[in-house]
């Protein structure tokens, strides 16, 4: 093919059309993991670092300011937390009960906005309350924090994340999938 003596041969079309298909799969596939980041639920083991580092209004639903000591795992924005009910068991299960206290909104460490907290770190995390939750009446810092695992968060892990978990990321996933009776 000859425009404006400029010679394309037909192996350089070629690979022009692969980086094209290429470069439309990675983009589908970063739009897809983008609709599934809501969906997928990291593991991580958390705790309040002390009572001292605990800020809230005083009535239900508005959002927690927290001092955040990641045990295991990473703590990632967007992640539904919940706390053990103690003395509480699930009616349907026979297994623990949990009480969801909110999502991740944000997160700083050394005053900095912060994607990720990864274990032996600490943070500053802002949480989105539910309603109906207080801090010092339903739960404190004694309490230690999980993330609301499900079938669906899983699959979206494994269907998206997979190269962003390691080893321990999974063992503890499995064990947090025991722990909420996931199946």
């Amino acid at each position: 093919m000859h425009e404006h003596n400029i010679c394309i041969s037909p192996s350089f079309r070629l690979l022009l059309s692969v980086s094209f298909r290429h470069t439309s799969f990675a983009q589908v596939r970063k739009s897809q993991q983008e609709a599934a980041r809501l969906t997928a639920v990291f593991p991580v083991i958390c705790e309040i670092s002390s009572p001292e580092h605990v800020w809230c209004r005083g009535g239900g639903g508005d959002p927690l300011l927290v001092g955040i000591n990641v045990l295991q795992g990473t703590l990632k924005k967007g992640t539904p937390l919940c706390v053990e009910r103690r003395g509480h068991k699930d009616p349907e299960s026979g297994m623990q009960a949990y009480l969801d206290i909110g999502r991740v909104v944000s997160m700083e460490k050394d005053r900095k906005p912060v994607e990720k907290v990864t274990a032996g770190n600490v943070a500053s995390v802002k949480i989105d309350a539910i309603t109906s939750i207080m801090y010092g009446r339903q739960f404190d810092h004694t309490y230690t924090l999980y993330p609301r695992v499900t079938r669906s968060s899983i699959n979206a892990i494994k269907d998206f994340f997979k190269e962003e978990m390691s080893k321990e990321d999974w063992t503890l996933l499995l064990q947090l999938k025991k722990q909420f009776g996931v199946i």
